[in-house]
């Protein structure tokens, strides 16, 4: 019986221990019994455990502190903590083996707090902690964001001189790098003389989850150097490295070492690269690694549809939904989340309104991730009554919550109600963090509320310990941008640790506002530097020259970026008519209908004042062909079919995939205005609500 579930084969384990109770003679002992329980316990057979505990008691084995330590062991990992704690509580001997096992039990289903209070009892009643009481509680503390705890747990680890034990040292290195401390990290790994493949993978999922993707990279090199293997959860973090970074050439690589290793059976592995793969295009790949998986299940699934979502090729989560809900799955609360946000990426609002009917049908509306996507849903199409009510039905709003709500306003141009809820969360005692600051921070920007953005900046820090991020700085420097601080931004780059591209990005924009061309060029030398074939600086740039007059100029930009083979990407835009997403792609043949209606608009427009930007378009053409150009555009095709389609006066929602340009925002808010509509439009900046002539944005974008 130990031999079978050592060997993992739990099922013919019990089969044996049935076989020798049938047996007249052979009476299970402790060691029977206890093989039992861990059978149970592996399989999740919670009715069989309690049956084997019966038994147990029969024969006078319940008070026996080994069989003690496996029933609790059982009933924890049967997720039946209630259980575990009544027979710990009977035990008239509690030992260290006993104490781990409720410990253990605590922490493997997350009773985090459970946990901790346990390992505090322990200690209360003279039970030295060893090391597996030691890197279970580390792990609870690393889970529950109990730094102080965890500091402490680390200097009585010192004390016992179990610095160098394996599971140890692998705990504390995943608490520090879960809180960020990456040097602390280092520095216990580095005292490790042995590491073994537990720590190096601790090392790094801890860069993986705080986005140091290429330190995870590096980490994962110097661990083949040293001739450790992979398990299964180390492919599935650096795969995940490589997702984030975009390296589709290593993510081949580490597909083929899985297949060589036979882990690309493993759940972790495949959910990794079906997730990958879908992410970045390739949803066919990603489809066929789970096709080949005998027994799908919805992690995998989900892992799919997470990827289609993240990636470009949104519309086909539907398709494989179907094929999904065929072979009899359901739809989990995962799922739900990620088909709302799909709807909301689609811009379709109508979709997500009917699965949010289903949802609250199911009951399932309370459901936080459920909740958080659907409020994220409704702010990108623009519907911040329809988000606020998803929030305001919470029994209670979780920090990420608020933190979406937050987000939604800010991405709406809402800047009073972003510091409006800002102080509301705080006063409901919940404690900002980085992710409501970069919220916060974006809505100070939109709304050009510099003193606020600057004090809310400064109180990061100082009143709440958070250091600045990557996003935090690039909300700054957008800020003293957009509301004109030019100098004082490019000044403030200098206190930035390491400046992105997309800090980069953000001047350029700024740039772009307040036609400075000179800056503009600074931002997209350094901006090319770091990602050359990126078209999207050389928009904005010719944006710039185009609206400075600089022609010369501009063509010489055009020629550089064919020169290093930055290709535009094709502009295209989405808008939803009677529960149908249409899409439309820039310059590509419209119907007549269409055609007709943009010429007879642009005429009414010009008698409004509407002037179009004929600079904006550089090919050397008339002036005739450069006007009908710009009534190719993508979101203008979206708009007139639109108002083609449906009634009068009713609100418009167009999705477009890159940033609008002068012309099309111009052009928006006096087509809104003539037609008596609101106009939202999201495009990669921001969410524009054009009503009466004017735009939500302040033409700041």
């Amino acid at each position: 019986m130990a031999g079978y579930v050592d060997h993992g084969s739990c099922h013919e384990a019990l089969e044996c221990f049935d076989k020798m109770q049938n047996e007249d003679q052979v009476v299970p002992d402790e060691f029977s019994f206890a093989s039992s329980l861990k059978a149970c316990g592996h399989e999740g057979c919670l009715e069989r455990g309690r049956d084997v505990h019966l038994k147990l008691t029969k024969v006078g084995y319940e008070r026996d502190a080994y069989i003690g330590s496996s029933l609790i062991s059982m009933y924890a990992k049967c997720n039946s903590p209630r259980e575990a704690q009544k027979v710990f509580d009977s035990l008239p001997v509690q030992n260290i083996v006993v104490w781990n096992a409720l410990l253990s039990g605590y922490a493997e289903h997350a009773h985090v707090k459970e946990a901790l209070t346990c390992f505090k009892e322990m200690k209360m009643n003279g039970i030295v902690p060893d090391a597996v009481a030691l890197a279970c509680t580390l792990k609870c503390c690393g889970d529950a964001n109990a730094v102080d705890e965890g500091r402490a747990l680390h200097t009585l680890v010192r004390q016992q001189r179990l610095e160098g034990h394996p599971a140890i040292a692998s705990s504390l290195v995943a608490f520090y790098t879960r809180h960020g401390s990456h040097g602390e990290a280092l520095e216990v790994f580095e005292k490790v003389e042995i590491k073994d493949v537990m720590i190096w993978t601790s090392l790094i999922s801890g860069y993986v989850e705080h986005g140091f993707n290429l330190e995870a990279l590096e980490a994962y090199e110097r661990m083949q150097k040293h001739h450790v293997s992979p398990d299964a959860f180390t492919l599935a973090c650096i795969v995940k490295a490589c997702n984030n970074l975009g390296n589709m050439k290593i993510l081949h690589g580490l597909h083929m070492q899985a297949l060589k290793a036979g882990l690309d059976g493993d759940m972790f592995v495949v959910s990794a690269l079906v997730n990958a793969y879908a992410k970045h295009a390739c949803v066919v790949d990603s489809y066929e690694i789970l096709n080949k998986v005998p027994k799908r299940d919805i992690v995998s699934w989900n892992s799919l549809f997470t990827g289609i979502v993240e990636g470009d090729a949104i519309e086909e989560v539907f398709e494989f939904l179907d094929v999904m809900l065929s072979e009899g799955m359901t739809l989990d609360n995962v799922t739900y989340a990620c088909i709302i946000k799909a709807c909301g990426n689609l811009g379709s609002i109508s979709k997500g309104r009917r699965y949010n009917t289903e949802i609250a049908a199911k009951g399932l509306d309370n459901d936080t991730s459920i909740a958080g996507s659907l409020i994220s849903m409704y702010a990108k199409c623009g519907a911040l009554v329809d988000a606020r009510e998803i929030f305001d039905r919470m029994p209670m709003q979780s920090p990420v919550i608020w933190s979406l709500m937050i987000q939604g306003y800010a991405l709406n141009h809402e800047g009073g109600m972003v510091i409006e809820f800002f102080e509301e969360m705080q006063k409901a005692g919940i404690q900002p963090d980085a992710v409501i600051f970069t919220c916060l921070l974006a809505a100070c920007s939109h709304a050009s509320l510099v003193f606020e953005g600057k004090r809310y900046f400064s109180q990061m820090r100082e009143k709440f310990g958070i250091s600045p991020a990557d996003e935090h700085y690039t909300c700054m420097v957008d800020l003293l941008g957009r509301s004109g601080h030019l100098i004082e931004a490019e000044k403030f780059l200098d206190m930035i640790p390491h400046v992105s591209e997309g800090t980069w990005a953000a001047l350029l924009c700024a740039c772009k506002t307040h036609l400075e061309p000179e800056l503009g060029w600074r931002c997209l030398e350094q901006l090319v530097q770091k990602i050359p074939e990126d078209a999207t600086w050389y928009v904005l740039m010719a944006d710039i020259l185009a609206n400075t007059g600089r022609l010369n100029e501009l063509y010489k930009l055009e020629v550089l970026r064919k020169h290093v083979g930055a290709k535009k990407k094709p502009a295209t835009a989405r808008i939803e008519v009677n529960g149908k997403v249409h899409e439309f792609v820039a310059h590509e043949e419209s119907s007549k209908e269409i055609s007709s209606l943009l010429r007879s608009l642009t005429l009414r427009a010009r008698a409004e004042g509407y002037l179009p930007n004929l600079d904006s378009d550089f090919e050397p053409d008339t002036d005739e062909t450069k006007a009908i150009a710009l009534c190719e555009h993508a979101e203008k095709f979206a708009i007139a079919f639109g108002i083609l389609n449906t009634p009068q006066g009713a609100t418009l929602r167009v999705t477009k995939n890159l940033r609008m340009c002068n012309d099309c925002h111009n052009a928006s808010k006096v087509i809104a205005k003539l037609e008596n509509r609101e106009i939202i439009i999201r495009d990669d900046s921001c969410i524009h609500h054009f009503k009466g002539g004017l735009c939500s944005c302040g033409d700041m974008f």
